[in-house]
């Protein structure tokens, strides 16, 4: 699996704002530590993380233009991001796959 971008946590929290990019969203923030600069979303959260750097290219979230005050994406969602990802319910039936109704009366389909 490949890893899995900040941004994608916040398209799942959020949805998509059709062609606008974080970098020309109010709620990005540069932050400078040492001689260094990184950009990080005031939505997300994490400016002491690494693992909350952002890239001014992504496709916006739903909060695109909707100044923020706190972050909006918990500890906790982020963690189980990390470990886990996201996996959207697919409940399409795939060529060949059994309904759970023909198990139950014993036929197949």
């Amino acid at each position: 699996m490949a890893k899995q971008k900040p941004i994608e946590l916040m398209h799942y929290s959020f949805g998509v704002s059709d062609g606008n990019t974080c970098g020309t969203c109010c709620n990005l923030r540069i932050v400078q530590y040492n001689d260094k600069r990184f950009r990080k979303c005031a939505a997300y959260g994490g400016f002491h993380s690494n693992k909350a750097d952002w890239a001014m290219r992504w496709e916006a979230c739903g909060l695109y233009s909707k100044p923020v005050s706190y972050q909006m994406i918990s500890d906790t969602a982020k963690r189980t991001f990390a470990r886990i990802g996201i996996y959207r319910d697919d409940t399409t039936q795939l060529d060949g796959q059994m309904r759970l109704e023909a198990l139950k009366d014993g036929k197949g389909d």
